[in-house]
């Protein structure tokens, strides 16, 4: 995406109705429906799909599609997450070489992850899965979409004897517990048990849509540390007093943000005549949309595929 204040502002509604080819992922922090509007705060920090619609200096506008509602937010730049742009071997650092007896630990294209430095050409990236991976990758491999409709990571069926390996499970790249971490276990994992070897090691494999790895796993290790998501938030829930219809016409400081999608329970109170508040559940928890019509049952519509 590139910055131009000076461009018209991107149809939002006309967006989100659209069929989403290219998607990117944030970590949800605080928003605006508009900016300058009121702060959003998140419920939680687990990663959030979503349409990447536009710039502004250090914010971007985001597309966030849910099963009962589309709408478009402002964020901080720094939440979008990385998408991998080629399968990338994963190095400790910026000047070291991936192990050529085939032990490391790869990220397949369209895999999204965290961004934590860059340094000389290259970004620390974190990704997480059913395992933890934390390395360099070079700039060019990262960009900020990715193919839409790919599916998030799956394991697949087992070559050989599978082996559990318990939550903070660390997979190395040699026999010894000072060897390079490749990966450590996101929640309790399924690997493939290639060989079993002298001390309680393992060399082990392990493959998903995200992720090939090769390294080896002593099954008395001690565990290492994790990076669990945030429990969400408790909010006051949405106490619903209407059905809202498809495609009711979502506004923020009259501006059309979003619609929902399909007939909707949800708050719904005057405001200022012509206006309502249509109140619905999102991941910044319950968040106070506005929407018009002459009643509350007779509201505009717009977008809804």
């Amino acid at each position: 995406m590139r910055s131009s204040d000076a461009r018209p502002a991107v149809d939002a509604v006309g967006a989100l109705a659209a069929a989403r080819v290219e998607t990117g992922w944030i970590v949800p922090g605080p928003a605006q429906l508009v900016l300058g509007g009121t702060n959003l705060q998140p419920i939680d920090d687990k990663p959030l799909e979503v349409d990447l619609l536009d710039e502004r200096g250090t914010d971007a506008r985001v597309g966030v599609r849910l099963d009962h509602v589309r709408f478009a937010v402002w964020i901080a730049r720094s939440r979008l997450m990385g998408v991998l742009a080629r399968e990338q071997h994963i190095s400790a650092s910026p000047t070291s070489e991936v192990a050529l007896d085939g032990l490391s630990v790869a990220l397949r294209s369209g895999a999204h992850v965290h961004r934590l430095s860059r340094k000389d050409g290259y970004t620390k990236v974190r990704y997480i899965g059913a395992l933890e991976v934390e390395g360099w990758v070079p700039d060019e491999a990262l960009r900020e979409r990715g193919a839409a409709g790919r599916s998030s990571a799956v394991g697949r069926g087992f070559q050989r004897t599978p082996t559990v390996v318990p939550l903070g499970g660390m997979i190395r790249a040699d026999r010894t517990v000072h060897a390079r971490v490749l990966a450590t276990a996101h929640y309790t994992t399924f690997v493939d048990n290639v060989d079993s070897l002298a001390d309680g090691w393992l060399r082990v494999a392990y493959s998903d849509n995200d992720v090939t790895l090769r390294g080896y796993y002593q099954q008395r290790s001690a565990p290492g540390a994790t990076h669990p998501a945030k429990e969400p938030e408790l909010g006051a829930a949405v106490v619903a007093n209407l059905t809202v219809p498809n495609g009711t016409c979502l506004y923020a400081v009259e501006e059309p943000v979003g619609f929902v999608m399909g007939d909707q329970p949800a708050a719904v109170e005057p405001s200022r005549v012509g206006w309502f508040t249509v109140t619905l559940d999102t991941p910044w928890g319950a968040v106070a949309f506005e929407a018009r019509g002459p009643t509350e049952t007779t509201l505009e519509t717009c977008g809804a595929p």
